[in-house]
C-alpha cells in the first residue's frame, strides 16, 4: 500500500456540503482538497457527468478521517443515514457515474429545450473498490 497515494474519500452533489466536510478534516490536521468543484458549480449537468465534487485525501489519513467524521459525539454535519456506502462491500469510496443510457439522456435533454421539462438524470453510484454499480 502506497502511503502517498491520493484517494477519493467521498463525492458530493453541491459545493457547500463538500466544503463543510473539507473544513472539518482540515481543522483536524488532515490535508485534503476538492476536485471538479468549479465545473460542478457552474453547470450541475456537467458535474453529474464527471462524478460530482470529489474530496481527496492521502491514503495514510483514511482511517483517521473516518474517525474524525463519524466518531465525534458533537458531529451534526453528517447524519449516518445520509452516508452512501456500497451495499456489496460497505466501502465509502463511491463516485457518481454517468447514465449508461445516453440515448435516453439526450432525448430528455432535447425535450427539455422545447417543453421546459426539467432534466433530472437518475444517479448511478459506482464503488471504486469492488466496481459494483447501484442506485439508492
Amino acid at each position: 500500500m502506497d502511503k502517498n497515494k491520493t484517494i477519493v474519500l467521498q463525492s458530493f452533489d453541491n459545493s457547500f456540503q463538500a466544503n463543510l466536510i473539507k473544513s472539518k478534516l482540515e481543522d483536524s490536521g488532515i490535508t485534503c482538497f476538492l476536485t471538479d468543484e468549479i465545473t460542478s458549480s457552474i453547470n450541475p449537468v456537467y458535474g453529474f457527468a464527471i462524478g460530482g465534487i470529489k474530496l481527496n485525501i492521502s491514503e495514510k489519513d483514511y482511517q483517521y478521517a473516518l474517525s474524525v467524521l463519524f466518531d465525534s459525539p458533537s458531529d451534526r454535519s453528517i447524519p449516518k443515514d445520509e452516508i452512501i456506502t456500497c451495499p456489496k462491500c460497505k466501502s465509502m469510496n463511491i463516485s457518481i457515474d454517468n447514465p449508461k443510457k445516453i440515448k435516453f439522456f439526450l432525448f430528455r435533454f432535447i425535450l427539455s429545450l422545447f417543453f421546459f421539462f426539467p432534466l433530472k438524470p437518475k444517479r448511478i453510484y459506482h464503488c471504486n473498490n469492488c466496481e459494483n454499480e447501484f442506485r439508492i
